[in-house]
């Protein structure tokens, strides 16, 4: 191989590596990234199953007339999920009402979670297939939207709930708790 040909490969090797680094780092931190989002849009009207009573048949009533309420996105799959659940189960403590919207997954799996890990919603909305978080515009999991007595969604947080993103975003609207 001539000299030419050598610095040639590797400079094309060089730039293919720095092109593969650029975009791993780019991945990690998109993964990484949590999203806040002041919105003014309505929660979707929808029909689906109660998780822990399919007999229970729910809709956009569960989510509306109820004062400031949190709608999470969770499933029994995720791991953020499971990290943010016992805070969770802490502002339920407090009396916040949270609405879950299992995402995706498995009846089993999610009811056997809430079975072990313990409850933190006064509902879950089963979306087994997803229907109802592409209408809300879910990502990924999880995802907190806080959404006023009318049912309009004045706030989104993508990512894991905890103390500072409470205390930044959502603990003004539950005051009197």
């Amino acid at each position: 191989m001539s000299k030419s040909k050598a610095r040639s490969f590797w400079v094309l090797v060089a730039v293919t590596l720095s092109f593969a680094a650029i975009v791993m780092v780019g991945l990690v931190s998109q993964q990484q990234t949590k999203v806040h989002a002041s919105t003014v849009a309505s929660f979707p009207s929808f029909t689906s199953t109660s998780l822990l009573n399919s007999n229970r048949t729910l809709d956009e009533s569960t989510v509306v007339g109820h004062g400031y309420q949190l709608v999470n996105v969770w499933a029994s799959w995720c791991g953020i999920c499971k990290s943010e659940h016992q805070y969770l189960l802490d502002l339920q403590a407090q009396g916040v009402p949270i609405v879950g919207l299992n995402y995706r997954d498995s009846e089993h799996a999610a009811i056997r979670y809430l079975t072990q890990a313990e409850n933190p919603f006064r509902e879950v909305i089963f979306d087994p297939k997803g229907l109802l978080a592409i209408d809300l515009g879910v990502v990924g999991t999880p995802e907190t939207y806080l959404v006023d007595n009318e049912g309009n969604i004045v706030f989104k947080h993508s990512g894991r709930l905890n103390d500072k993103v409470w205390q930044r975003y959502f603990s003004s609207y539950f005051v009197t708790l």
